[in-house]
């Protein structure tokens, strides 16, 4: 099977937005432990009251976070437009989600593969840093889900780190 090279390109670029957003943020803002993340038009919602830990959810999450987070990945959208109709990255507990969803006619679903190695590498950067800033020590997962224009999941690569 043929693998999308230009999966590998997306996801680098925003794995690295990612990265520069998070040396430029600031110490995390009081929160009521309620997560609601999203990159487009849906939400998450997820209660870390009870553990009383710092989440990379809980941390991320805040209106100022969010907002920086979404202006940095504003230029990858616009950049790849043509090849995805959606990027979003979402911070749900101790996880790190990147859903992107090809455009009408972009990607053959039976071709479709990606570059695990490389997934796998890009995932411990961004969870190193995201964890360093928030101060999580606990495991740190990143998924990366690629999903065709009609909802189909054409692959969905998670790491631990």
């Amino acid at each position: 099977m043929k693998k999308f090279g230009a999966l590998v390109l997306a996801v680098a670029m925003t794995a690295m937005t990612l990265c520069a957003c998070g040396a430029q943020t600031t110490a995390p803002a009081a929160t009521d432990n309620t997560t609601n993340t999203t990159t487009d038009n849906t939400n998450t919602t997820t209660d870390n009251a009870t553990s009383g830990k710092t989440t990379l959810g809980s941390f991320y999450n805040t209106p100022d976070k969010k907002a920086a987070m979404d202006k940095a990945i504003d230029p990858s959208r616009e950049q790849l437009a043509s090849m995805y109709s959606s990027i979003t990255l979402d911070f749900v507990d101790n996880s790190i989600i990147y859903t992107y969803t090809f455009q009408e006619g972009i990607v053959d679903p039976s071709q479709f593969s990606a570059d695990e190695a490389a997934l796998e590498s890009m995932a411990g950067t961004v969870a190193s840093a995201c964890a360093q800033e928030a101060g999580v020590t606990d495991t740190i997962t990143v998924t990366f889900t690629y999903v065709d224009f009609d909802g189909t999941v054409l692959g969905s690569y998670s790491f631990d780190n």
